[in-house]
């Protein structure tokens, strides 16, 4: 995925505000402490915009309901990763969460992705 300013048709753009990007890294750092950050787009630079609100692509493993990156919208390029240990257990993570926003399923079954999709 490429940064940069949306002028120029990167696939991700800075974010809207310093405030916003402050609370999506601090969001971020919490969940680094009880997830696993397998990518971290803090810091990230985009050259000729030193002044920008970078926040490169991010990924937190290993989440759970009771995490701020969970269950807050973080509205930045930010990917969670809730694991179940079946497609009940998963249907019962995503309806007990109050937005599930971009929820997805990955599964090898298409009776489990359909029957995800419609008891969400």
């Amino acid at each position: 995925m490429t940064v940069g300013p949306g002028k120029e048709n990167h696939d991700v753009c800075p974010m809207q505000s310093r405030a916003a990007l402050k609370r999506a890294e601090e969001l971020i750092e919490s969940g680094s402490k009880t997830g696993k950050l397998l990518l971290d787009g803090r810091g990230h630079k985009v050259d000729g915009y030193p002044n920008g609100n970078w926040l490169g692509p991010t990924i937190i493993d290993q989440v759970a309901g009771g995490m701020p990156c969970y269950d807050e919208e973080i509205f930045a390029p930010v990917m969670v990763i809730h694991r179940a240990a079946n497609i009940d257990e998963a249907i019962k993570i995503i309806n007990g969460n109050q937005y599930g926003n971009g929820v997805a399923i990955f599964t090898r079954s298409g009776a489990y992705a359909r029957k995800f999709q419609h008891e969400i």
